[in-house]
C-alpha cells in the first residue's frame, strides 16, 4: 500500500489532535505509524504506537501527518490489548 505523506510546506500549519493516526521517522528507512493519545503543546504528543496503552511523548517535529488515514477503519493502537 502506498502511502502519500504531506509536505513539509504543508505540514506548517498542521497541529496533531488525538486520535488521529501520524507516523514517526524513527531514523535512516525505519518509520512507524502511531495513534496521537494526548497533545501535551504545541510542540509535544503522547503516542501509541502499540497496542499497549502506554504513550511516548514525541515531538511533532517527528510526526508526519497520513494523509489517507481515513482509508484505515481499523486498529489496535492504545487499545490495551
Amino acid at each position: 500500500m502506498l502511502v502519500r505523506v504531506i509536505e513539509m510546506s504543508e505540514r506548517s500549519s498542521w497541529a496533531p489532535r488525538a486520535g488521529e493516526l501520524v507516523i514517526y521517522l524513527r531514523g535512516g528507512n525505519l518509520a512507524e505509524i502511531g495513534r496521537v493519545k494526548e497533545v501535551m503543546s504545541d510542540t509535544k504528543v503522547r503516542v501509541n504506537y502499540h497496542s499497549g496503552e502506554t504513550a511516548a511523548l514525541t515531538d511533532v517535529s517527528q510526526l508526519l501527518q497520513l494523509a489517507n488515514a481515513y482509508c484505515i477503519t481499523t486498529t489496535t493502537l492504545g487499545k490495551g490489548e
